[in-house]
């Protein structure tokens, strides 16, 4: 089973490393930041992956969230990485914020989980207590979550968690969500076309 969960992390190592050919580089606070094509900004990149965290970080998530982490994304925060922003939050994956502010470092971090699991967990409609959020879609606030019952992961509307669409496992999801949006952007990282909508339905 190991093997098996190393190998999807493989998969998903490579799919996040796709524009690799735009040059990598680590920022300060240990971000691995991939893809600088000549059209971009200075300091814009297509796929940011954001340091593992630590047991110690850990439990400060949990606290934040008010409540348990479930196992496979608490597994990929610590052993993949603190979350990701694929496309300039195209779709992305939460994390812990260690730190506050506007300065290049903060901007280096994750969506907080925090967010959606604590502080706006009530604004959200048939919404279970087994639902662990995860992620999100910036076309228009689409999120993704855990159900720590059964392990699932689930895409949702944004106020709304009744499930329009499953996966059997985070790396099922990741495998599937990352080649698919692929299919949207140019070599370059360039969205083919801006009304067609970044969404898995």
């Amino acid at each position: 089973v190991i093997q098996i969960i190393m190998n999807k992390y493989n998969e998903i190592t490579k799919l996040l490393f796709r524009y690799e050919k735009f040059g990598i580089e680590r920022a300060d606070n240990g971000t691995i930041l991939i893809g600088h094509p000549n059209y971009l900004p200075k300091n814009w990149r297509l796929v940011e992956i954001y340091p593992p965290l630590s047991s110690d970080d850990i439990v400060v998530l949990r606290e934040e969230c008010a409540m348990d982490i479930p196992k496979p994304y608490e597994d990929f925060l610590v052993n993949f990485g603190n979350g990701f922003n694929f496309l300039f939050g195209t779709f992305a994956l939460f994390g812990l914020r260690k730190i506050d502010g506007r300065s290049m470092s903060a901007s280096r971090q994750p969506f907080a989980l925090k967010l959606p699991n604590n502080t706006e967990r009530g604004l959200i409609k048939n919404n279970q207590e087994s639902n662990f959020f995860i992620g999100s879609y910036d076309w228009d606030g689409s999120r993704l979550y855990i159900d720590t019952k059964t392990n699932r992961v689930y895409f949702c509307d944004r106020y709304d968690a009744t499930p329009l669409l499953a996966w059997n496992s985070l790396e099922d999801m990741l495998i599937a969500e990352l080649t698919r949006l692929y299919t949207l952007f140019t070599e370059d990282g360039k969205q083919i076309s801006k009304n067609r909508t970044t969404l898995p339905l």
